[in-house]
């Protein structure tokens, strides 16, 4: 997950160049703008999930959420709804209303799968759950969290995530929070070497176990290569010439799909 990648929504594509193993998807602050380029103003905020394209058959990307809010479905035994989120800082003009805008989004996405997935919402949250003080950021944010019953893993630590250009002030900001904590690790990579954001990442490692179906359907499945060379010809044209016009006859526009479908088992099968 990522926040902050500051692309326009025509550079976007440079996330799945970048990591050619990885699906992305990825949302830019002006995906729902259309500007002349000379008064194109620089880019900022965007969030993005990539998964590797392995996992795609198990992933389902949602449209939920405004251009600070992305999430994906993991379809597993016990499904997961994994959102990243860019909260807006207090400077840049961002008020209080703004910050507590996009919590109201995220709350209407909570509730709209609480009921059936498990929660992990990760990101940079421009709060802070250590902090004492009036700092109104920390407490909407943690007003929210309580509402939704996320809460920190008991991995996590208390040590600062975001460290100041100005070289003094740090603080803890960047979390995933959970509604059921799944978490078997939790670990910041704290100020690595060729890391130049200002941020640390962090990681969690989660079980992920495959429904029965897709355990079925990925770990089963076996995919015939035909040996040409033992195929007589002849009789494979005869036999698909036939099954195809039978095939024909019964198609329609409505069942296109279906006949796409299959057609590819037909030519398998046949041969």
């Amino acid at each position: 997950m990522l926040q902050e990648h500051w692309l326009h929504s025509r550079d976007k594509y440079r996330i799945h160049d970048d990591f050619n193993l990885f699906n992305s998807y990825t949302k830019c602050f002006d995906d729902d703008k259309f500007d002349i380029p000379i008064q194109r103003s620089r880019g900022h905020a965007g969030v993005s999930i990539m998964y590797r394209k392995t996992l795609q058959t198990i992933i389902k990307e949602i449209p939920d959420g405004g251009n600070r809010i992305i999430g994906v479905l993991i379809k597993l035994a016990k499904p997961i709804l994994l959102l990243c989120v860019y909260l807006p800082t207090r400077g840049n003009g961002y008020s209080r209303d703004d910050y507590q805008a996009i919590l109201d989004e995220l709350s209407e996405i909570i509730q709209k799968y609480n009921d059936s997935y498990t929660i992990i919402l990760g990101g940079d949250m421009n709060a802070s759950f250590h902090r004492n003080s009036s700092n109104t950021r920390d407490i909407d944010f943690k007003l929210f969290a309580n509402e939704h019953n996320l809460s920190l893993p008991k991995l996590c630590k208390e040590q600062d995530t975001f460290f100041h250009f100005n070289g003094k002030d740090s603080s803890q900001i960047d979390y995933f929070i959970l509604n059921t904590d799944i978490v078997t690790s939790y670990n910041v990579l704290t100020r690595e070497l060729c890391n130049t954001s200002t941020h640390d990442p962090i990681t969690i490692t989660v079980p992920m176990e495959k429904s029965i179906d897709e355990s079925t359907n990925s770990d089963n499945k076996c995919v015939r290569k035909i040996d040409w060379n033992k195929i007589d010809t002849n009789e494979y044209e005869r036999k698909l010439s036939h099954k195809l016009d039978s095939e024909l006859q019964n198609l329609d526009l409505e069942s296109l799909d279906n006949f796409i479908d299959n057609l590819c088992e037909i030519v398998t099968d046949t041969a």
